[in-house]
């Protein structure tokens, strides 16, 4: 007879817990072991694993119908997460799709990371000023409550100080052409600066537009595959060859092309 165990807990990473539960499978003989929301990061034990539950995110596109269209950044990480943990998925028997229905338009746009981020000078003391806050409450619920506070910081700090990536590029190519023509005619010191100044500017503000181009590329490649591969190393070499200096004028106002003279 096959006996199991259905145990709702979430402290079974804890000794204590592991314990208890290798005690219930050794006195009663349990085959098969069932527990819900256990937040745990390691395996107990050589047996196989069953994971199972309403993840809220689909794997392919083909899980899903109708007019709604699924978050390809959660189905990115939802395909890693299956990946990392050397999951399998099980067929099954009856009706393909379990929920029929059209959700609420109301609901508030998703959080989605950008990579790009990152590179910005304000964002890790932006995290940290939000992390740092108090915030009442223990485990989970506590990390649950900081995390929905950093995400709202972080939509306000994206719109406020990171801006349009975009425009960032624009604005910074202006500025690095104005001043171009501006140290060819005075070939001052200080115009040299300034230009050099821009010049990094412009080459941060594209290789943040980089990281964008290839985060979006990964979710283009989880929806279409294969096919999206000439679009994304396009998209990314195209990026890197404006980030190319192909040739500087020297203090004579002669051009230098040579690789090891600029070098």
């Amino acid at each position: 007879m096959l006996s199991a165990l259905v145990w709702n807990v979430r402290g079974i990473g804890n000794l204590a817990s592991i314990r208890r539960l290798k005690k219930l499978c050794r006195i009663y003989a349990i085959s098969c072991i069932i527990l819900l929301e256990p937040f745990i990061e390691q395996q107990i034990g050589n047996a196989s694993w069953m994971v199972g539950g309403d993840f809220n995110v689909i794997a392919r596109l083909i899980e899903c119908v109708g007019a709604a269209h699924p978050d390809l950044g959660s189905m990115v990480d939802f395909v890693e997460f299956l990946s990392q943990s050397v999951l399998q998925e099980l067929s099954t028997a009856g009706g393909r799709f379990t929920w029929v229905g059209v959700r609420s338009r109301g609901l508030p746009s998703s959080f989605k990371f950008q990579n790009m981020w990152i590179r910005h000078p304000t964002f890790q003391s932006t995290v940290a000023a939000s992390w740092e806050m108090p915030q009442e409450g223990y485990g989970m619920y506590r990390f649950s409550r900081k995390l929905r506070r950093l995400k709202e910081v972080l939509k306000h700090w994206n719109k406020d100080v990171f801006g349009n990536v975009f425009d960032r590029v624009r604005q910074a190519e202006a500025t690095v052409k104005s001043l171009e023509q501006i140290f060819d005619s005075t070939q001052a010191d200080v115009d040299l600066v300034n230009l050099k100044s821009s010049q990094a500017n412009l080459f941060q503000a594209l290789a943040a537009e980089e990281d964008f181009w290839r985060q979006k590329a990964r979710a283009k490649w989880l929806q279409e595959g294969d096919r999206n591969t000439q679009f994304f190393h396009s998209s990314v070499l195209a990026k890197r060859s404006r980030l190319h200096i192909s040739k500087l004028k020297n203090d004579q106002g002669d051009w230098m092309e040579d690789s090891h003279t600029l070098k």
